[in-house]
């Protein structure tokens, strides 16, 4: 049976790592697998003490401690919206490194949060319904909605936003 990663790009916040755990943790339950999470960098700079005295995973060290261990085979769920360069290179390179010092094994990485060109349309409904739950918490009327990521130099990262602005329009003028 194959390891289970669910991956995230990493923060030094323990509340994203908390929280990539509860999502782990849920997944986990739906699937009836474990499923790990793991940061790609960073988060193992977390203070052990804030994360539940459970030090956060980092990909490579979580890999060489699972080949080291005999696992052979890995499918990893990324958290992104697009194919950012963290699963088109980093994840790629470090494949190969560790390939170099354990033999080939298998990783096999899921299809993004919003795959190109057609997307999740679950995705814009998911941002619809926070949008119209935190409007009903704070009485506020929608007026306009600005849909802000951290940024891509990437055109086809930048392409989710637009891709998932344009479907959340759609749905906002569907509603009205």
């Amino acid at each position: 049976m194959p390891c289970i990663l669910l991956v995230d790009n990493g923060s030094r916040r323990a509340s994203a790592g908390l929280q990539l755990r509860r999502l782990s943790a849920a997944l986990s339950a739906r699937v009836g697998q474990q499923v790990h999470p793991v940061s790609l960098q960073q988060s193992h700079k977390i203070d052990p003490s804030l994360l539940d005295n459970q030090p956060a995973q980092i990909f490579n060290e979580f890999l060489e401690q699972h080949l080291a261990d005999g696992t052979r085979e890995f499918i990893v769920l990324p958290l992104f919206f697009g194919n950012s360069r963290a699963l088109t290179s980093f994840i790629p390179e470090q494949v190969r490194e560790l390939e170099i010092r354990h033999g080939e094994f298998t990783l096999r990485v899921a299809h993004t949060l919003y795959p190109l060109p057609d997307g999740e349309p679950l995705l814009a409904e998911i941002l619809h319904a926070n949008i119209l739950q935190t409007a009903k918490q704070h009485d506020m009327d929608i007026g306009h909605v600005v849909l802000v990521e951290h940024g891509s130099p990437l055109p086809e990262v930048n392409q989710v936003r637009r891709s998932l602005a344009e479907r959340l329009h759609q749905i906002m003028e569907e509603a009205s």
